[in-house]
């Protein structure tokens, strides 16, 4: 039996993980819906439609950060704050857990080829 518009609509609801990661500990990640995966592609670009480097240099640490919340599902840390270089002085191999971490929870690896982005930001 294929899928109805109510099973769409009970899948829209956002899902929540509590992995734990080493060196950080338990960190509440949401899932993010198609709007925000596409609104961070978007922000690749500036309003004249070229990549926004140093955006795209950040583009892990923007996902972890849309993904990354406290116990009432607020953002711990803000994309402004991203661009500011929070995660900068992070160990990376908590890093590393967590940006997988996240990847997991959100599918955003899902399909993506950011090989053609990171190509024209190279041009």
């Amino acid at each position: 039996m294929a899928i109805n518009r109510e099973q769409f609509t009970r899948a829209m609801g956002r899902r929540y993980d509590d992995p734990n990661i080493p060196g950080l500990g338990v960190v509440k990640l949401q899932s993010l819906t198609v709007r925000e995966m596409s609104d961070i592609r978007a922000s690749l670009r500036t309003k004249a439609g070229e990549i926004d480097r140093e955006r795209l240099a950040k583009i892990d640490a923007l996902v972890v950060g849309a993904a990354v919340v406290d116990d009432n599902g607020q953002q711990v840390v803000s994309d402004d704050d991203v661009m500011r270089g929070f995660f900068d002085q992070l160990d990376a191999g908590p890093w590393a857990c967590l940006t997988a971490a996240v990847k997991r929870h959100t599918g955003w690896d899902c399909g993506e080829d950011w090989q053609p982005v990171k190509a024209a930001a190279k041009n």
